[in-house]
């Protein structure tokens, strides 16, 4: 039986004599390919990947149930049906980076993103029907700026301002119909204005 070694010298050895009998513009092309394939092998095999399995928690961070360690590299689990629920990067056991979840249909259900365990940046979530459900903004772990959420049927529903975490600024909702369901004003997490509508657009609550 032959070794892997072996193996490879011989594919090696064969390529290397078909490209002898190519034109030039030929065999540059081949080496081309070559090389973005051996590229891609390289980034395969030193792109560490955890089955949720091979983990644990311990003090915060996850580390290798084997031996112990942080782990750096993308974490994944599965549904029953074999159907990838969710991946994401760690780097010395603390999220960083993106973190993406889908539904047992294959219909991505949430992304999201983190630096070095807290998230930060845009956090999108979606309906089973693909219909964007929610959009929300972090900073160091906080929500900040606009976030906004959608019906099922793609009407907006909310937007909402954030300050460090605080409702901060005008927050303003809608009914499924489309209709005005209130208008808040915020100021450092307390409200400073309410008005409210019902779904015939009749006014219930002004303060």
């Amino acid at each position: 039986m032959l070794s892997s070694a072996k193996v490879v010298r011989y594919d090696l050895a064969t390529i290397l004599i078909y490209l002898s009998n190519q034109n030039l513009n030929t065999m540059k092309q081949l080496l081309l390919i070559l090389s973005i394939a051996l590229l891609t092998i390289g980034n395969a095999i030193s792109q560490n990947r955890y089955s949720e399995d091979e983990l644990t928690w311990h003090e915060g961070i996850i580390i290798l149930i084997s031996d112990e360690t942080p782990i750096t590299g993308i974490v994944y689990s599965e549904h029953e049906n074999g159907q990838l629920e969710w991946e994401g990067n760690y780097k010395a056991g603390k999220k960083d980076g993106l973190f993406r979840y889908w539904y047992e249909s294959g219909q991505l259900s949430e992304e999201e993103n983190y630096k070095a365990g807290k998230k930060d940046g845009e956090h999108k979530q979606w309906y089973k029907n693909g219909q964007l459900s929610d959009k929300t903004n972090f900073k160091d772990g906080e929500k900040d700026g606009v976030n906004r959420s959608w019906y099922e049927n793609g009407q907006l529903s909310e937007e909402r301002n954030y300050k460090a975490g605080k409702k901060d600024g005008l927050w303003t909702g809608w009914h499924e119909n489309g209709q005005s369901q209130y208008v808040k004003n915020y100021k450092d997490g307390v409200p400073t204005s309410v008005k409210e509508w019902d779904k015939n657009g009749n006014l219930t609550k002004d303060e």
